[in-house]
């Protein structure tokens, strides 16, 4: 007789969870102790391990080191009980409720824990709460927690927002340690509308942080930028001479440590555009796309932002940065075929999704494009047997 499988799909599976999270808060059927910064909890381990891959390591460990099914989780976990019940309902819900209350502890516990999972939901909530009065923090905490992709949205919201001045008059912009003002002010992506914006930004933090004694030589020379061309920023030519000068608003206490730092220190750096910034984009040869901003500077920079996975993995594809999206233009899907493709994908960054495009009229790998005036111009590549020259708008 012939044998065949059947499967009520994902039922069971529902069915089974839903039974599991009735029968969790049995202590007969808990095997494990979870000590915490503010009690203990019991737990199953199994149920557990399977869903947070830290408990998973510290349990294998146990169990190879032959110490007992019931020994107590070490070390005590920087969490608090209430923080690990809801980090126990996502495990056998795969729901959770965040809010502005719990953000912190949910992120810095699933950051501890290293669930991928519940950390990109932390980082998709906190995506649509940031504001001129809260970026500068979140900026912070998702430095903290390795946040790369909230680090950079941030950044960019940062940079876009700056010229307003709405972030120089928050409480956040006047907490800042003299370091990461550094950081902030040295971006060469800040938009700004004349450098007049920077020295108004160092006046403001500096009339409530004197009494720290701040270097300010060094943040003079390391956040102003000035041209030995006038026609390069009149603006801020101006402000200096009414600083110096001592006139209003340039009058504070702020505004005088500043003034004494310009007679001491020589020049400004010498400058690189304000409002863009270099990234250099790679891919790995699957279906993932990094991006890193090369000159970025302070004690976070250099970080890989994973970007989602493009539609149709490839290796050997073109990348280019064109009207504000990322595109991809051919390349060799990976496997034992190794097939050609002519299709183009588009990145674009503020819905962090992938479209596929108008493909090429022809495959090939790594073409040479160009982009000008809005438009693509891909010359060049290779297919399975010959090199190709033909340009193609």
């Amino acid at each position: 007789m012939n044998r065949q499988e059947f499967s009520t799909g994902r039922l069971h599976a529902s069915r089974v969870l839903q039974e599991l999270c009735s029968l969790r808060h049995l202590e007969s059927l808990c095997d494990g102790l979870v000590r915490l910064s503010d009690g203990s909890v019991k737990v199953n381990k199994a149920v557990l391990a399977s869903g947070c891959p830290y408990f998973r390591v510290l349990f294998e460990f146990e169990e190879g080191s032959q110490q007992g099914l019931n020994r107590t989780a070490e070390p005590t976990l920087d969490i608090t009980c209430a923080t690990f019940q809801v980090i126990l309902d996502f495990i056998y819900t795969g729901k959770v409720v965040i809010d502005n209350d719990n953000i912190e502890e949910i992120l810095k516990a699933s950051d501890l824990l290293l669930m991928t999972d519940l950390k990109e939901l932390c980082i998709q909530y906190l995506l649509g709460k940031i504001d001129v009065d809260n970026c500068l923090g979140v900026m912070q905490f998702a430095q903290q927690f390795s946040c790369p992709r909230l680090v950079h949205y941030v950044k960019d919201f940062i940079c876009e927002h700056f010229k307003h001045r709405q972030i120089v008059r928050t409480d956040e912009f006047r907490a800042l340690s003299e370091e990461r003002l550094k950081e902030l002010l040295a971006q060469d992506g800040l938009s700004v509308k004349s450098e007049v914006d920077i020295l108004t930004a160092l006046v403001v933090w500096l009339n409530s942080n004197l009494s720290a004694t701040p270097d300010i030589e060094s943040l003079v020379t390391t956040c102003l930028r000035e041209s030995s061309d006038l026609n390069y920023d009149p603006k801020f030519q101006r402000a200096l001479q009414d600083l110096r000068a001592s006139v209003p608003p340039w009058d504070s206490p702020g505004a005088e440590g500043i003034r004494d730092a310009l007679r001491k220190t020589r020049r400004i750096r010498s400058i690189r555009e304000r409002g863009t910034k270099t990234v250099v984009a790679c891919c790995d040869g699957k279906a993932a796309v990094y991006l890193v901003d090369v000159l970025d500077s302070g004690k976070h920079c250099s970080s890989h932002v994973m970007l989602p996975p493009m539609l149709v993995p490839r290796i050997r594809p073109a990348l280019i940065v064109e009207g504000g999206y990322l595109f991809v233009l051919g390349g060799m899907r990976p496997g034992k075929e190794k097939q050609m493709t002519s299709d183009v994908q588009r990145y674009d960054p503020t819905t962090n999704t992938w479209m596929l495009m108008s493909p090429m009229p022809y495959c090939c790998c790594s073409p040479h494009v160009v982009s000008h005036a809005g438009k693509l111009y891909v010359m060049g590549g290779f297919n399975d047997e010959v090199e190709l020259e033909i340009p193609q708008p």
